[in-house]
Parts: structure tokens; C-alpha cells; sequence
């Protein structure tokens, strides 16, 4: 059983319309990417999970290029987490 919260998905082999995704989630221009927060942690983390990235590791850090149309994206759930706060 997975214990992922999917706050934002794109799988964008999937063309079916039959699928359970929304056509938004489903964009071919948009590379697949996967935005969750683990279930039962509380610290309010999200991670990211992406396929054929841009990545640079150091001792220092991580680097990742994230494209413009996955950070619209994961913007967009930012605001409506915020507004849900209020």
C-alpha cells in the first residue's frame, strides 16, 4: 500500500481518455512528474519525482532543473494550499 498523497501528477504517455486522469494531467508537452507528501509525516514536506531530469550532485547540494511547465504547475498547488490556509 503506498503511503504517497499526490498533490500533482503528469504522465503523459497515457492518452486515453478512459484514463482516471484529468487531460491536464495527461499533457504531452509537459515531462512526466509526480508531486506528493509522504502520509503520515506531519513537518509538511513534498517531494518531487521526475524522469529524464536535468541534475547537478555535489558534497555541497543537489541541483535540479525543473522545466518551466512543471513549476507552473507545482506553483498553482502552492496558491491553493496558501488560500486553503487562510
Amino acid at each position: 500500500m503506498s503511503t504517497k498523497a499526490t498533490l500533482k501528477i503528469n504522465i503523459p504517455w497515457i492518452e486515453s481518455e478512459d484514463s482516471l486522469l484529468e487531460a491536464e494531467d495527461r499533457d504531452p508537452d509537459c515531462p512526466y512528474f509526480h508531486l506528493y507528501e509522504e502520509a503520515f509525516e506531519e513537518d509538511g514536506s513534498v517531494y518531487l519525482q521526475m524522469t529524464n531530469a536535468e541534475f547537478e550532485v555535489s558534497n555541497h547540494g543537489i541541483m535540479l532543473k525543473i522545466p518551466a511547465k512543471v513549476w507552473n504547475r507545482i506553483i498553482k498547488i502552492g496558491e491553493r494550499h496558501a488560500a486553503a490556509e487562510s
